[in-house]
């Protein structure tokens, strides 16, 4: 005989989303938020929900991955999530869409929430290290990536380097663990040199500002910031840096040529050859005639490391070239590593293509909602929130094996993982005397551990 169920509805308040209460923890003692509430603008009435309410309203959300103003109505009516976030009240879709609009006039260099990212990332525990040549450094790695809304109307949106038409915002990670430090949306076809020296200073500022040594940092960046003016802001702020160069119009073959004189010959397989080599074992007068009058003055500051690639023959079918495919890679490092060492350290860099897509994939940031550029601004900064609020949750979660039974092989837990174990995790609240709530876990909930030992330490 099939099971055949009864569909009733209780009278308790049974909730989905428990992991909201640590979301809450994590931010209802941030002083920057408390500084915002201090701003207004002549439209913000008294007695209106407070501008930090209304930006923790939209963490909530999208710790959800829930990305439509729409969505807050279905927590107009929850308790838990009003009095986790320690709101006044619940938003209605309507209020988010004009308070956002208001509070993003107060935003119009992006760094309003600067002060409650520095506060909220003090409570990391250790942002993790990469190892390049004799030292243990924090990666500070900076990128620009494409927020593709092809078809769409939206203030700044453009064609980009995707030759679809979108954002491209420029973020920056810190640490290997890939906390968001900062981010900055721009319109669709802006060049990512274009502002890029302003918000590295932004960067480093904010590095400063938390007790971080700027020595213990290594700037990592592609091609599209190799600018001498990016360069000798990172001089003067003594950070270690690994850049990508851009060789424009630099001939290949004297590139190769010196790597075949002077280079170290790579394992390879037939028909390619790899010679990787760095100034000091080029003499000058073979090398100078590459380089430009200004980055000659920089030189005694910097290495170039080059890999000079050459194949004959193609990989999948063993064809034979006619003439030799020539590939180019060359670095601006100021470390003191081998060839090989700065190489690993740059391509470790590709790592924040993954924290890219955590942000577009896992939590739905791909279509911004709003048609106002500056609001979609405000909105990015905000996800910049929820993305470290779960990636705390998710790393302390990985320190905590023996509260699990089992150990996870991985470096960093993926949001979409955070969200699925300790957000969407299902329990009963329960109202107190003496001012405490109680959230009830399921007798069969294999996360109740750890996120109560989680919640504590929030």
């Amino acid at each position: 005989m099939a099971t055949r169920f009864k569909i009733t509805q209780s009278k308790e308040d049974i909730i989905a989303t428990g992991g909201i209460a640590m979301v809450g923890a994590l931010l209802n003692d941030n002083r920057g938020l408390a500084r915002v509430d201090k701003m207004t603008t002549d439209r913000i009435k008294k007695g209106w929900i407070s501008n930090s309410g209304i930006i923790k309203s939209v963490v909530g959300l999208f710790t959800l991955a829930r990305t439509d103003f729409a969505d807050i109505e279905l927590f107009r009516d929850e308790l838990a999530f009003r009095l986790a976030l320690e709101l006044e009240r619940v938003p209605s879709e309507e209020t988010l869409r004009q308070r956002l609009d208001l509070i993003a006039k107060l935003n119009s260099r992006q760094t309003l929430l600067d002060y409650a990212m520095r506060d909220l990332l003090r409570k990391v525990e250790s942002f993790g290290t990469v190892k390049i040549g004799k030292h243990k450094l924090i990666p500070l790695d900076i990128d620009v990536a494409a927020l593709l809304n092809p078809g769409c109307k939206k203030e700044g949106i453009a064609r980009t380097y995707h030759q679809i038409d979108g954002y491209a915002p420029i973020f920056a990670y810190l640490g290997s663990e890939g906390y968001m430090l900062a981010n900055e949306l721009r319109i669709g076809s802006q060049h990512s040199e274009n502002g890029a020296v302003e918000f590295l200073r932004r960067c480093l500022e904010q590095v400063k500002a938390m007790k971080i040594d700027l020595r213990q940092i290594v700037v990592r960046v592609d091609s599209g910031h190799d600018d001498r003016k990016f360069i000798k802001v990172l001089d003067e702020y003594g950070v270690k840096f690994i850049v990508k160069r851009n060789h424009r119009k630099e001939p290949r073959e004297r590139y190769l040529e010196l790597g075949k004189q002077y280079g170290e010959k790579q394992p390879s397989r037939d028909g390619k050859n790899v010679w990787h080599y760095s100034w000091g074992n080029v003499p000058v007068d073979k090398s100078a005639e590459l380089f430009e009058s200004e980055e000659e003055s920089m030189r005694g500051t910097m290495t170039m490391v080059v890999a000079a690639t050459e194949r004959l023959t193609n990989a999948k079918t063993g064809e034979v070239f006619l003439f030799p495919e020539i590939e180019i890679d060359s670095w601006w490092t100021n470390i003191d590593c081998t060839e090989e060492e700065c190489i690993a350290g740059y391509h470790d860099h590709g790592t924040s293509e993954q924290f890219h897509c955590e942000l577009k994939t896992d939590m739905n940031i791909e279509k911004l909602p709003s048609g106002k550029f500056a609001t979609n601004a405000l909105i990015l900064n905000i996800a910049a929130l929820a993305f470290n609020c779960l990636r705390i949750m998710g790393q302390r979660f990985l320190n905590k094996p023996q509260l699990l039974h089992r150990e996870y092989k991985v470096a960093r837990r993926r949001l979409r993982s955070v969200m699925q174990d300790l957000i969407y995790i299902a329990c009963k609240v329960v109202m107190k005397h003496a001012g405490y709530i109680w959230l009830s876990f399921g007798r069969g909930n294999p996360h109740y551990r750890i996120f109560k030992d989680l919640y504590a330490r929030c």
